[in-house]
């Protein structure tokens, strides 16, 4: 019996979030005696190996696959093959597609489907797992009272353990007829930069900075630290950034290892975007903002004096 991760790559490669959930099922594998078998397309032999690394015993290539945004097509292929796999929990990560396809793959399965996954289950027989909901203010427990089940993986779950295991690669090519009449030829960020959903460090602006004139330092403290650039819904609704930056609940909700939050005074609306996120620094000169309550790290001061001084230091 096994445990199934499907995983899509990006131009070849695998995201840092994704190598953390592989060490988590894993976990669950060795928990369970199960072995642990990914799915896994558009991800080059080289990486796919890497990736299998972090716990993986199989990795399976699946070549000739329909565009992913074709869901009903891939999830009936994923559900043949997970079957095929002898699978008794089928994992997908939260980004939009993968949970698409966990739905219809729940739906073909007729299994029950339990998203917003982020700990190790609380026992298996019956399967008792502890999620987030409510933008991740409510914590429940939900006991699946079934043989299988899918699993939806929050971001930022598992610690990435790569060189445990030296898995067999597997590929397979399959003959499908797409449902819908295009192709999807790659998808990357705009001007090289990364994509902020799979960014391990962001920095992120608020109505603090005064206006769209004072975000050069900003960019500039991003760039020095290889982190993505974020904002807050002010921010956007504004004009000052993009609104592809908006980081919150009714934009993206990140997990990065850190988040720093400049001139925001930390909405729950935005907290909840962001409270995934493993270390969080706040600089805000209202030592009562709200953002404080939520940070790790916090430094009382005006961010247009703190980060160019911050920026200097780190050049030095």
């Amino acid at each position: 019996m096994s445990i199934i991760l499907y995983l899509q790559g990006r131009n070849g490669h695998f995201t840092p979030h994704q190598s953390g959930w592989v060490s988590f099922a894993s976990s669950l594998a060795e928990k369970t005696s199960n072995l642990l078998t990914l799915l896994v397309r558009d991800i080059q032999v080289d990486q796919a190996a890497l990736l299998g690394s972090h716990g993986a015993a199989k990795v399976v290539l699946l070549d000739g696959l329909p565009a992913a945004y074709d869901l009903t097509t891939v999830a009936r292929y994923l559900t043949a093959e997970y079957s095929a796999e002898g699978g008794t929990l089928f994992l997908f990560g939260n980004d939009t597609t993968s949970t698409a396809l966990a739905a219809m793959s729940a739906a073909i399965l007729n299994t029950p489907m339990v998203t917003g996954v982020f700990s190790t289950p609380k026992s298996f027989n019956p399967l008792v797992i502890a999620r987030k909901s409510f933008s991740g203010k409510v914590i429940s427990s939900v006991k699946v009272n079934s043989s299988e089940a899918v699993l939806v993986l929050n971001a930022g779950i598992g610690e990435a353990k790569p060189g445990s295991s030296a898995p067999v690669i597997e590929t397979k090519r399959a003959e499908l007829a797409a449902d819908i009449g295009f192709k999807l030829e790659s998808q990357q960020p705009e001007d090289g930069k990364q994509l902020l959903t799979e960014a391990l460090r962001v920095v992120s602006g608020g109505r603090g900075m005064r206006g769209p004139e004072f975000w050069k330092p900003l960019e500039e403290l991003a760039d020095l630290i290889g982190a993505a650039m974020a904002c807050s819904r002010p921010v956007s609704d504004e004009g000052w950034r993009s609104h592809h930056e908006h980081v919150g609940q009714t934009g993206k909700v990140i997990a990065p290892e850190l988040y720093i939050a400049c001139g925001i005074s930390g909405a729950i609306q935005h907290i909840a975007g962001v409270n995934g996120s493993k270390v969080i620094v706040a600089i805000n000169k209202d030592k009562e903002a709200p953002i404080f309550e939520v940070a790790d790290y916090g430094i009382v001061g005006d961010v247009h004096t703190v980060i160019p001084a911050l920026v200097e230091a780190l050049k030095k």
